[in-house]
Order: C-alpha cells, then sequence, then structure tokens
C-alpha cells in the first residue's frame, strides 16, 4: 500500500513538472500564434528562477523539524496549490495581443513552478528516504516510474481529445482537460502526503541542521553525484533538446501540416509506448533488481542509441505510423535509465553520509531536480529558436521548404546520438558499484549501532 501511495504521487510529481511543456507549443504557438521562440524564452526565466527556490527548499527540507516529518508538510502544501494553479495557465483571455499573451504565460508559469517545487523537491527527498536496501531501492523506484509512466499517456492525449467537437473548439477543450488533471493532481498529492512514511526522522533529529551554502558546496563536491548529474544532462539533451522537432516533423512533414491527423498519431504514439515502458520496467524491477544498476544503464542506453539512428528512416510521409517505431526501441532504454535515478541518488545520499555523517536527501534531490529543469529549459529554449533558425514557419503549413525539413530531420535523429554515446562513456567510470553500496551500508549501519 506504501508502494501504491508513493506511485500515486509520483505521477502527481510527473504531472507538475511536464504539464505545461507538454502542451505550451501546442496551445500557445499553434491555437494562439505565440512566437516559439517567446514561449522558450518564458522556460528559461522560469528556469532561473528555479536556480533559487530550489536550492532553498531542499535545504528548508532537511533542515525542517515536526512531528509530521520533515517531507511531508510540503507535500500537502504543494500539491493543494499546484492542483488548482495548473489550469490557470491556459486560461489567457482570447484576443489578447503577443505581449500580453506572453506576460499572462510567464506570470502563471512561475506561480506554477514555485508551487511544483515545494512539492516535487519534498516528493523526491522522502522517495529517495523509502529503503536502505541497494536491490530493494530499484524495486522501489521501478514502481514508483510504473505508475508515473501513466502521465506520458494522460498528458499527451489531453490536447488530441480537446480537439473533439463535444468541447466547441480546442481552447475550451484544453481548459477543462486541465482541470481535470489539476484535480487529480491535488488529490494523489494529498493522499501521498497523508500516508506516506518517513524512514530517517529519527536519523535526521540527532543531526545539526546545515546551513544551505554549505549544504550546497558539499552536495557539489561529491564526485559519484557530479558524474550521475552529467549523464542527466547529456540524456536530457538527447531526449529533449530536438523532441519538439518530432511533433512539428508529424504534422508539417508527414501529415502535410493537418493538425488533427497529427494530434492522432501523437496519441498513438503515447498509447503505444507507455504501455511498453510499464511492461519494461515492471519486468526489470521485479526480475532484474538484483542486476548491477551499471549494467542495466548501459544495456538500456544501447538500445535507446539504436532507437534515435533510426529516426532518419522510419520518419517518412509515404508511411506515416513507421514513426511509431523508433519510440519503441527508445522506450524500454529511457524507461531502464530514468528509473533507476532516484535509486542511484539513494546509493549518492549513503556515500554522502560516510563521508559528512549527515543525511541531506532534501538537498541532492533539490539540487538534482534544478539542473534537470534547467537543463530541460535550456534545451527546450534551444528547440524553439531552432525551429525558427531551420526557417520553420507556420503560414506555410505543410508546404516548408526542403531545407527546413532535411535540418529538422538531421537534427532529430543525431543529436541525441551524440549525447547518448557521451552518457555511456560516463556510466563506465560512475564509481558506486553494487559491491561498494553494500560496503557503505554496514559502515553506515555500524556507526548508527554505536
Amino acid at each position: 500500500m506504501e508502494k501504491l501511495t508513493m506511485g500515486g504521487g509520483g505521477l502527481a510529481q510527473m504531472m507538475t513538472d511536464n504539464g505545461i511543456m507538454s502542451l505550451a507549443n501546442s496551445v500557445y504557438n499553434m491555437v494562439l500564434g505565440l512566437n516559439p521562440a517567446v514561449i522558450s524564452t518564458v522556460f528559461g526565466i522560469v528556469r532561473i528562477w528555479d536556480a533559487v527556490t530550489d536550492p532553498v527548499m531542499g535545504a528548508v527540507s532537511d533542515n525542517t523539524r515536526t512531528r509530521f516529518g520533515r517531507r511531508r508538510p510540503y507535500l500537502f502544501v504543494g500539491a493543494i496549490l499546484c492542483g488548482l494553479l495548473y489550469p490557470l495557465v491556459w486560461c489567457v483571455p482570447e484576443g489578447w495581443g503577443g505581449t500580453a499573451m506572453a506576460i499572462y504565460f510567464a506570470t502563471a508559469t512561475i506561480l506554477f513552478y514555485t508551487c511544483a517545487t515545494v512539492y516535487g523537491v519534498s516528493f523526491q527527498a522522502l522517495l529517495t528516504e523509502m529503503t536502505p536496501d541497494y536491490e530493494e531501492r530499484t524495486r522501489v523506484t521501478s514502481f514508483v516510474y510504473f505508475i508515473q509512466s501513466l502521465g506520458w499517456l494522460i498528458l499527451p492525449s489531453i490536447f488530441w481529445l480537446s480537439q473533439f467537437d463535444f468541447f466547441g473548439d480546442t481552447l475550451t477543450g484544453v481548459r477543462t482537460l486541465t482541470t481535470i488533471v489539476g484535480g487529480f493532481i491535488l488529490v494523489m498529492g494529498v493522499i501521498c502526503a497523508v500516508r506516506s512514511k518517513e524512514r530517517y526522522m529519527s536519523v535526521a533529529a540527532k543531526q545539526k541542521k546545515v546551513p544551505i551554502l554549505k549544504a550546497i558546496r558539499s552536495t557539489m563536491t561529491n564526485r559519484p553525484f557530479l558524474l550521475l548529474i552529467g549523464l542527466c544532462i547529456f540524456m536530457q539533451i538527447g531526449n529533449q533538446m530536438v523532441n519538439t522537432l518530432g511533433t512539428y516533423l508529424n504534422v508539417y512533414y508527414v501529415n502535410d501540416g493537418d493538425l488533427k491527423a497529427g494530434a492522432k498519431i501523437g496519441f498513438i504514439l503515447a498509447a503505444c509506448n507507455v504501455p511498453l515502458s510499464m511492461l519494461v520496467v515492471a519486468v526489470v524491477g521485479h526480475y532484474f533488481a538484483n542486476v548491477e544498476k551499471k549494467l542495466i544503464l548501459l544495456c538500456g542506453m544501447s538500445l535507446a542509441l539504436v532507437g534515435t539512428v533510426s529516426k532518419w528512416f522510419l520518419i517518412t510521409p509515404e508511411h506515416p505510423y513507421w514513426q511509431i517505431i523508433p519510440p519503441m526501441i527508445m522506450t524500454p532504454g529511457n524507461a531502464c535509465f530514468w528509473m533507476l535515478i532516484a535509486s542511484l541518488r539513494a546509493d549518492v545520499c549513503d556515500y554522502d553520509e560516510l563521508k559528512t555523517g549527515t543525511r541531506s536527501e532534501g538537498m541532492f534531490g533539490s539540487v538534482h531536480s534544478w539542473v534537470m529543469k534547467f537543463s530541460f529549459s535550456i534545451v527546450y529554449s534551444m528547440s524553439g529558436f531552432i525551429l525558427v533558425w531551420v526557417g520553420f514557419n507556420q503560414a506555410h503549413g505543410g508546404a516548408q521548404g526542403e531545407h527546413t525539413i532535411f535540418m529538422m530531420r538531421f537534427l532529430y535523429s543525431f543529436v541525441p546520438t551524440t549525447s547518448i554515446v557521451i552518457g555511456i562513456l560516463l556510466v563506465i567510470i560512475y564509481p558506486l558499484t553494487k559491491g561498494r553500496m553494500h560496503e557503505i551500508r554496514e559502515e553506515l549501519e555500524h556507526r548508527r549501532s554505536l
């Protein structure tokens, strides 16, 4: 039951992290006509703000001492605020000009992500604390990721479903559906806050509060953590920097500018890949939890590498549904990778306790969260400028220039190829093996018994 509670909380956290970015270009650019470079700039500003709020929230969470725990009070408040604010992001008054629309979008997005930080940092810290066992960490994180994967079916379906005649128009559909999603975030997050447990409350109660600057310095001098961060950044680049190009190739190249046909295939892509991702996570979490995590990472990333190269050959207007194949090759590899990140971060926290004598899950989670969100926003921001750079023009519909289509196809396939290769090299030199983590746990348990 506790795993199920954390899974629901994880699904809410996934939606707060990705709910705006998954819809921003579709709604604000394709429907409302806002320049994609402006949308990208807004996300860049948001992540600069995150540079302040994430580490502060991590330190606040680590240093909180209440009878309800260090994390759960913030989960409760953050879930309520995120659930209420999410639908408001899409309630920009119709008829506003580009400047007013951009200001509204930026303001609503900053408010939402500030609340998402309160919830997300606390949830990630709580997930890191779930178990001290090396193998069980993989089982726990695989289950949470299994539930979170449902978000990749729900979020992409919003834009497709919003175009049903039932809603009258797309914008009304988006507002209705995001209100439902906001209610789901609120309910799942509150349940997680109320029903979850904190494993290290007694350990944390005995340690001194750590000033934020000292905590950041300690975190950023932890070599395994830095390698883990670097690995995540390059996989983020591989997954996201040109990911938006996939949507535009689907609509304007494969489907000749037909939004409904493109949205339908986008939904089918999610409908095919989400169950596959969940199946892979379930199998790996159940049958391979005892396997060395580095080996699982290397196998998964190699599969993702094959998939991204295949995009060049399989995205074609002659066979629209062939574009489903590359994500199906990549999905098992990406699922294995992202499933293991929280488990690896928990190992890093044990290593840090061995070196410093303190438990700092909140700070490690917040720094990791900020780096991931910042890198995501940077690459996402670049994607908007990339669209402008390659010559994309919404007014041309399906008649985009030959050079534009070539560059979109080339970047969409081979930027991820380079980043995944670099990521594989980082995995090879990552030092926290299964054997090393068993040694660290034995030493920590010996210290705590004294």
